[in-house]
């Protein structure tokens, strides 16, 4: 899972960007391997998902976009909560994209999220793909 911070610049690249990643082998090899270590504005936050999202939430922390993978192929009981979670943590104009597989608690996810944003929509990513991207906009 990974947000772009809203301190990010007019130009639309971002100043800061917050990764979570709950392995601290997956993190350090990240770090060596693809030199994410030495990248000016990179946040690697090492916990669960749920852990990290609270957080960010008690630290009142806003992000302008935020990408949820993390729960694709989990148990409505598990993903969506996840995602609703999220939802407070998104800037004024900023973006939620959950990454969902295609069976119905895509449709459950975009339910949940509805009271929380104007726009919500899915996408399936390509004809022959499992996946829907639940794509969550101008937040209430």
């Amino acid at each position: 899972m990974a947000g772009r911070s809203s301190t990010s610049c007019a130009s639309g690249t971002p100043r800061h960007v917050t990764a979570i990643e709950r392995d601290p082998v997956i993190v350090r090899l990240a770090q060596r391997w693809f030199g994410l270590g030495d990248m000016p504005g990179l946040e690697l936050l090492c916990a669960e998902a749920a852990v990290a999202v609270a957080t960010l939430r008690r630290a009142r922390r806003r992000f302008d976009f935020i990408m949820e993978d993390c729960t694709y192929d989990e148990t409505a009981e598990r993903s969506v909560p996840l995602a609703v979670s999220l939802a407070p943590l998104v800037s004024r104009r900023g973006a939620l994209v959950v990454n969902r597989h295609r069976r119905p608690h895509a449709g459950q996810t975009a339910a949940a999220l509805a009271p929380y944003f104007t726009q919500v929509h899915l996408r399936r990513v390509r004809r022959e793909a499992d996946n829907i991207l639940v794509c969550a906009t101008s937040p209430t």
